[in-house]
């Protein structure tokens, strides 16, 4: 039965994401140097990790970077710049889009997890081809662990190995890896994130009103793979993300108007808890319980915190509502979009 198959790799595959996001983090770093300016891409799970990458390069590592959508790739109207990044777990069609226009960039590094061995095992020799081009042109190719994540719509493992790439990257290039907390201290908290979010049964009836989800601090910027996780898995439209401090401009009045569950995400430390201890009254005229997740992980670490935490739910979401994500709804009908490999060219 697809549903039971369904639950047994999710069950699987979650359980396996704390090991691979450690492995992806804690690895010797492979010599890497970015040109600035930066240009970074990427699509579903990997537009997120690409986000992140150029939001801590600019923060944190060797100067300016910009996520573009890969939409202005297509159109030819992408910024150009030193280096290129794409971020594309199984080097995707609509990937090649932004390294078709790799050539306007004195440097491409792509981010996946594709082998030699495993597309060739897995009988996919025109992906294969461009790999082997690429790898000889010298484009860097960084890669994460678990190629093969198919059969499932949604993946687990690799968009969180995708982030912890990027914070990875970063902490090297700035040389600043000393400021990762020692490996057994991340594997105790994620562990802690999925315990609790199997304790947590009565959060996933939030899902059936639609829960919103307010951030402190710079997760915000950064939540998009947990939003397409509850698209993904429960086949329902995204949660809407604020700022913690936002909702009171629009979003109390709305939900004293039609009250949804109102879910905070934040870190465990003395600031937040007197931010949550001023705008908890806020949320209390509401027939939904407040939920409140707390990181122990400061970020961005605590994206992979709440990666887990969400895993967790999802899970128990798919067991209790009995979801096949093996066959999902409109599988094999994306073709036009997804398998869009070529930028456009203009005849004129």
């Amino acid at each position: 039965m697809a549903v039971a198959s369904t639950c047994e790799l999710m069950r699987e595959r979650t359980a396996a994401v704390a090991g691979a996001v450690a492995d992806t983090l804690y690895a010797a770093p492979d010599p890497l140097t970015l040109t600035a300016p930066v240009v970074v891409t990427g699509l579903g799970s990997s537009q997120c990790a690409a986000r992140l990458l150029a939001g801590l390069l600019t923060t944190h590592g060797s100067g300016p970077a910009q996520f573009v959508p890969m939409t202005d790739f297509y159109r030819g109207t992408h910024a150009r710049g030193g280096t290129l990044v794409v971020f594309s777990q199984g080097l995707s069609a609509n990937a090649r889009i932004a390294l078709a226009r790799r050539r306007d960039f004195s440097k491409c590094v792509l981010v996946s997890s594709v082998s030699e061995k495993g597309l060739l095992a897995a009988g996919k020799l025109e992906v294969l081809d461009f790999l082997k081009q690429l790898e000889a042109e010298g484009v860097c190719l960084p890669r994460h662990p678990l190629e093969e994540e198919y059969t499932l719509l949604p993946r687990f493992i690799g968009p969180a190995c995708a982030l912890a790439h990027a914070i990875a990257m970063v902490a090297s290039i700035s040389q600043s890896r000393a400021s990762l907390p020692p490996r057994e201290v991340l594997l105790a908290a994620l562990a802690d994130a999925a315990t609790e979010a199997a304790k947590a049964l009565e959060w996933v009836n939030d899902f059936a009103a639609l829960p919103e989800w307010n951030f402190a601090g710079a997760a915000l910027e950064f939540c998009g793979n947990l939003q397409a996780k509850v698209l993904e898995c429960l086949f329902i439209r995204l949660p809407q993300a604020r700022d913690l401090l936002e909702f009171s401009h629009g979003g109390f009045q709305a939900n004293c108007h039609q009250p949804a569950p109102q879910w905070i995400f934040c870190e465990r430390n003395s600031a937040d808890e007197e931010l949550l201890t001023k705008l908890t009254p806020l949320f209390s005229d509401n027939p939904h319980p407040l939920r409140i997740l707390r990181s122990p992980l400061a970020f961005p670490l605590n994206l992979l915190y709440y990666e887990v935490y969400l895993n967790r739910l999802m899970l128990t979401a798919v067991e209790r509502m009995g979801l096949d994500l093996i066959d999902w709804p409109g599988k094999g009908g994306d073709g036009a979009g997804y398998t869009l490999s070529a930028p456009f060219a203009d005849s004129d």
